[in-house]
């Protein structure tokens, strides 16, 4: 992905985003491109989202770590979310070397709230795989060049972004949209924590649980998710 997004229309956007995929022919069944994409989109919307705040966050943990003050309860009224990472990585700093390594600690270093996402998608074993096809490097770095402020990408273009790479996902494996394979639940929670800023929305953790990895969401359940959370 050489070239630079130089817009916030959904439609570009998703085709700029879907590029990943160009990497991961032949390494990847198409019906892995999912736990693959989705996830590092949702890593760069948040990390976006938390970047005007993260260096005060980092200094006050640095400053409070070892006071046996609760930080949970003190970092996300720093960080203006619900949700929080005191990592002095970026997507764009992981370097060439340790990617792996690196991406891993900077995940830990996520709220509790926003790590469990990451499990239910099982992304360790994508990055596990993603590093032995020596893409890792490459993958995080496109997704490091695409600007998801939400100054710059509205929550509507990000819905609708979502909906398109839902439909490329299905279309790759020769399936319908509704057809194609996803946690139902994840799809519901993690599309409004690319979309909102809403405190209420990390309370809903527990459907994070009902989890039913073979279950495949319906055309018509995704696209109700979306317009409910686009309201």
């Amino acid at each position: 992905m050489a070239e630079q997004l130089r817009t916030s229309n959904s439609a570009t956007l998703s085709d700029f985003i879907w590029k990943n995929a160009e990497d991961l022919w032949g390494d990847f069944k198409h019906t892995e491109f999912a736990r693959i994409i989705l996830p590092l989109l949702l890593l760069r919307r948040l990390e976006c989202v938390l970047e005007p705040n993260q260096a005060a966050v980092i200094a006050h943990y640095q400053q409070e770590k070892d006071s046996g003050i609760d930080l949970d309860l003190v970092l996300p009224h720093i960080a203006g979310f619900s949700f929080y990472n005191t990592s002095q990585y970026t997507l764009a700093t992981l370097g060439t070397t340790d990617t792996r390594a690196n991406l891993e600690d900077y995940i830990r270093h996520f709220s509790p709230n926003v790590r469990v996402i990451f499990e239910e998608f099982g992304f360790a074993n994508t990055l596990v795989k993603l590093d032995k096809a020596n893409l890792l490097y490459r993958v995080v770095k496109n997704f490091a060049e695409i600007d998801l402020h939400p100054d710059v990408v509205s929550e509507r273009v990000m819905s609708n972004v979502y909906e398109h790479l839902i439909r490329k996902f299905g279309a790759s494996v020769n399936e319908k949209a509704g057809e194609f394979m996803t946690p139902s639940d994840v799809v519901r929670f993690v599309t409004k924590l690319v979309l909102h800023n809403d405190e209420a929305i990390f309370t809903q953790t527990r459907a994070l649980h009902d989890i039913d990895v073979d279950l495949k969401a319906s055309e018509a359940r995704i696209a109700a998710m979306l317009a409910e959370v686009a309201e």
